[in-house]
């Protein structure tokens, strides 16, 4: 709606009067605004001492309140309730050089952007060169394969279909994915868009110039077109990183790999991953790492307690036997530490072990070293700042409050910290250059509380869990903090249920295939040849 400030005698409207009020906030841009004659100081008490212009502008009643409140009082909650007009208020603040509410506005529509939201988010961000459009385009690049057939992506410009297509984080299957979808996108308006295959095409990352000749040959438009087969002097895309959550506790022991992945937004459990030619593949609270693109699932137990040790390679899909360790070990703590894999303490169905190993996958042989101060099963282990850091954990009477650390140097631990409470079951995390705890058992009642423990032993408030919970799965993915599952006694029960921390809170987000405690939760990064259900999956937003 047009509206033309008319400062003409008593007649001076409400719109003028918000315009008169924060007309000093923007008197530099005057020159943007198209003068037309001085307004008395005596039509308005609350204007007499502004130079209040006569001018026309391009927005209306209800936008030029939400932005008077504002830059009046600071308060940004009336342009919360007023989003759906985000779009005229960027515009207006662009116009007319607010940028401090530009900003906020900015910085708000990237923290508020979903992937329903995602494209629009992005052309408005990105037409303002603001840095914050990358959120935007990260959500696009993870889920365009999943999205093709959607409006948005039927109507991206070619320069935007070209900007996606370079990037190095586009989330596709293969390379011959990527050119499935670019025609799909050509096929939306051949006649004009047929034009931009071989520069699309050109776009794709294949490795070798035989790769890209047969996707060519068996392509009618690619020939058609005169496509040519080169291979890509740029680098190979992102790796796909994956979250599994392993094995656990529900009714009885688990053998499931769920996985999770910004492809999908959600945990997909397959019988595909499971360790079939194992008997004893259903087990709880074992521990796992992954080291070197594998992932290794060490002791635990379901109706007996177990040392062996059994290793995953995404790249084949197969499970291997691996030497077993030394001692039975359920609610043992695991690190991958200089190239080898330490496991501390845990439970051997009679008593806490304070004994460590260590595995050395080149010789294949598992070693023991110094051992712990205490005895503790159930306890949190990270590698941190140079040195192997145990936290709580429960001993044959009591709960730990204690923290010790082992430092490679002098084969040794010591005791370092105290924890705020006696904890068990808790979970630890290094997530921005400081350990995260999660959760944990206090005497029978689970936890909501967090910690954030720095590189001084301080234990700083981190914000609490929703759900209280102890025995989760806890992890890091793609620069997120993830936690799963668990034993909640809220609910008396084991639970599905999996917050992310987002914004500096926690959310809830999607939901275990099934409810279960003792379970693992790791990031696999880079996995080779993912199978194709893996890209699969709802798209209900974090």
């Amino acid at each position: 709606m047009f509206v033309q400030g008319a400062f003409s005698g008593q007649n001076c409207g409400q719109n003028e009067l918000f315009l008169a009020m924060i007309w000093p906030r923007f008197a530099v841009q005057r020159s943007r605004l198209r003068k037309k004659w001085p307004l008395g100081a005596q039509l308005l008490n609350k204007t007499s001492s502004y130079p209040v212009t006569r001018f026309e502008m391009d927005f209306d009643k209800e936008l030029m309140e939400m932005i008077a409140n504002f830059m009046n009082t600071g308060d940004f909650d009336d342009v919360l309730k007023k989003w759906y007009r985000v779009e005229n208020l960027l515009a207006a603040c662009e116009e007319m050089g607010f940028k401090e509410l530009l900003q906020k506005v900015l910085k708000t529509v990237a923290e508020r952007t979903t992937i329903v939201t995602a494209f629009n988010d992005w052309r408005m961000l990105r037409s303002l060169d603001h840095p914050s459009q990358k959120k935007a385009l990260d959500l696009i690049l993870y889920h365009l394969r999943t999205m093709e057939r959607s409006e948005d992506v039927k109507n991206l410009s070619y320069n935007e279909m070209k900007l996606i297509m370079a990037s190095d984080g586009l989330n596709i299957f293969d390379e011959a994915d990527g050119w499935r979808l670019i025609k799909a996108w050509i096929k939306v308006d051949q006649i004009q868009r047929l034009e931009h295959v071989k520069s699309l095409f050109a776009l794709l990352r294949f490795r070798t110039t035989q790769e890209a000749a047969e996707v060519i040959a068996k392509d009618p438009m690619l020939r058609a077109q005169s496509a040519v087969a080169e291979a890509s002097q740029s680098p190979p895309r992102d790796p796909r990183n994956f979250l599994l959550a392993l094995n656990g506790w529900s009714i009885g022991g688990i053998a499931e790999i769920e996985v999770y992945s910004n492809y999908t937004r959600q945990f997909i459990s397959t019988a595909l991953l499971e360790d079939s030619d194992n008997p004893d593949s259903k087990i709880a609270y074992a521990s796992a790492v992954v080291f070197d693109g594998k992932l290794y699932v060490i002791g635990g137990g379901f109706q007996e307690f177990s040392p062996k040790v059994r290793v995953f390679d995404p790249a084949t899909l197969k499970w291997s036997p691996c030497p077993s360790l030394k001692f039975k070990r359920c609610y043992a703590s695991a690190v991958v530490f200089n190239e080898k894999i330490y496991v501390m303490g845990g439970y051997d169905g009679s008593r806490r072990l304070d004994s460590v190993e260590i595995y050395d996958p080149k010789t294949k042989i598992w070693k023991m070293t110094a051992r712990m101060t205490e005895k503790r099963s159930d306890a949190a282990a990270v590698v941190f700042n140079g040195f192997i850091y145990v936290f709580g954990g429960v001993s044959q009477t009591s709960l730990h409050t204690s923290v010790e650390r082992y430092d490679p140097a002098t084969n040794t631990w010591q005791f370092v910290a105290s924890l705020p409470d006696p904890l068990s079951g808790l979970s630890a995390v290094v997530y921005e250059g400081n350990v995260i705890l999660l959760g944990g058992n206090l005497n029978g009642i689970r936890q909501r509380t967090a910690y954030k423990f720095t590189r001084s032993h301080a234990f700083l408030n981190f914000p609490q869990l929703i759900t209280a919970r102890s025995n989760a799965g806890a992890a890091c993915y793609n620069g997120k903090l993830y936690i799963a599952g668990g034993y909640s006694t809220s609910s008396s029960r084991v639970i599905d249920s999996v917050e992310v921390l987002e914004n500096g809170a926690w959310k809830e987000h999607t939901k275990l295939s099934r409810p279960k405690s003792g379970l693992a939760l790791v990031t696999l990064d880079n996995w080779p040849e993912p199978p194709s259900w893996m890209f699969k999956g709802s798209l209900s937003d974090p």
